[in-house]
């Protein structure tokens, strides 16, 4: 590491927390998928593992959660062979598969929105493969990967949590296969059971207290913990650099300057008490920084903030940066966008001290082409236990008729720890945690009003 003021190492470290977050975060969550093998979701590199129920308080890994779709996800390596995607036909609901790399910039969507509904199979393909492509692959789909890493997530929409929908929306689940290219030509140009072909656990580099990092990763790391995990993303073989912009390649010169660099990993005990200083308070200022993203750097929306366009952040470090904190590995408008709350009607932040209302008129809902939801956390966005198991609402619940709605046809939600007293409130009770919380909105196959912001989307409103 190159002579540096104690200054000079906390300016840089603060930028390194923005610059790393989302790579760091991958990097932890791929250790949960393909490592650590005593985690619940662990299932080797190059596979899909399936939530076959809907999620609930016990799904810590990625931060908000959602309980109104059912997931597959997995990670990917494409360094040694491409990787074969295949879909069944899916012609009653929304579903999407969606991959993308260590940066969380998507370059692949599939599903009812982007591909269409039939039986289809795609090659997903490593930037350093020169291998021959199987000729029943179109152009259309062969997917260029822009790096061997990568994050793959199927969704599907749960329409209720009816046993006899968890159980068809399994069934399709079940038919998404992921398979390494030579596996599925030994197969004869078919798709490998994950039943028929062995876990293969990930050879990536760790340090000891990773296994400690796996639950709320944001909130639990030490500032010697982020620099040794950005340390390893950057000197992760799989994970392809850019090298085609003046941003990263500048950004990256600067954080060499604190030992961060491909070549180098990252050593908390060589440095001077100073500089180890002077880098926990620049990690500190840029986890503010980011918080303070969340919260106000974002599209406003009638007092909820809509992600941007998520899944292109480019070199806008700082909104990837807020997406990891909020929700890693989120939608983006292609597909669906989010809107997140964490105040009232008055400005103040949503504790479950308080109860509050927000009400929906269903003469005027959120403008999307498939579905709309709105889920409840605790202020580090994970669902909290209550007494009706109720962690969401949502558009489907709505057209069954499971809520009450007014003769003007307003829905009222009541937002509060304590059960209602009244039974039309206990209807359309969401149970809220104790302390702070906050409310995400996602809205699938949105139009422009969620888009840009202009839809008036109601806020809860203290009681």
């Amino acid at each position: 590491m190159s002579k540096i003021t104690p200054q000079e190492a906390k300016q840089i470290a603060e930028k390194a927390y923005i610059y790393g977050l989302q790579q760091a975060v991958f990097y932890v969550a791929r250790f949960v998928f393909t490592q650590l093998e005593a985690a619940p979701k662990y299932v080797g590199v190059n596979r899909l593992i399936f939530n076959y129920k809907p999620s609930g308080p016990d799904d810590r890994e990625i931060v908000t959660p959602n309980a109104t779709t059912l997931y597959g996800a997995g990670f990917f390596d494409l360094s040694e062979e491409p990787l074969i995607v295949e879909l069944p036909e899916i012609v009653d609901r929304y579903y999407s598969f969606q991959a993308m790399d260590q940066y969380g910039d998507y370059f692949f969507y599939a599903g009812n929105q982007f591909t269409g509904r039939e039986a289809q199979q795609f090659i997903l393909v490593g930037p350093n493969w020169a291998g021959k492509i199987p000729a029943e692959f179109a152009g259309t789909h062969i997917v260029n990967a822009p790096s061997a890493a990568g994050f793959m997530i199927a969704r599907i929409a749960l329409k209720s949590y009816a046993d006899a929908e968890v159980k068809a929306v399994n069934g399709y689940q079940d038919k998404i296969m992921a398979t390494p290219l030579n596996q599925w030509l030994e197969n004869g140009h078919q798709a490998v059971p994950p039943a028929q072909r062995p876990k293969v656990k990930g050879n990536y580099a760790v340090f000891p207290r990773m296994p400690q990092l796996v639950r709320a990763l944001v909130e639990v790391q030490t500032a010697m913990d982020y620099f040794q995990l950005l340390s390893l993303a950057l000197n992760d073989p799989t994970m392809t650099k850019r090298t085609d912009s003046l941003k990263e390649v500048e950004t990256l010169t600067r954080l060499a300057r604190i030992g961060l660099m491909e070549g180098n990993l990252f050593d908390p005990a060589v440095l001077d008490k100073a500089t180890r200083d002077a880098m926990e308070a620049g990690f500190e200022a840029g986890k503010q920084t980011v918080k303070a993203a969340v919260r106000d750097g974002m599209i406003p929306m009638n007092g909820w903030m809509v992600t941007k366009d998520m899944g292109n952040f480019g070199t806008d470090y700082l909104t990837r940066a807020a997406i990891a904190d909020a929700g890693w590995g989120g939608p983006e408008a292609k597909s669906h966008v989010g809107g997140f709350c964490f105040v009232d009607a008055e400005g103040q932040k949503l504790n479950g001290g308080q109860r509050y209302t927000l009400t929906l008129d269903t003469n005027n809902p959120p403008p999307c082409t498939e579905f709309w939801s709105i889920p409840i956390y605790d202020i580090e966005g994970y669902f909290i236990d209550n007494e009706i198991n109720r962690y969401t609402v949502n558009s489907f619940m709505v057209e069954k008729g499971g809520f009450y709605v007014d003769d003007q046809g307003q829905l009222t939600f009541y937002i509060q720890r304590e059960r209602p007293t009244d039974p039309n409130q206990v209807k359309n009770w969401l149970p809220a945690p104790a302390g702070d919380f906050r409310l995400v909105a996602r809205f699938y196959g949105p139009k422009a009003p969620l888009i840009d912001g202009s839809y008036p989307m109601p806020r809860p409103v203290r009681v």
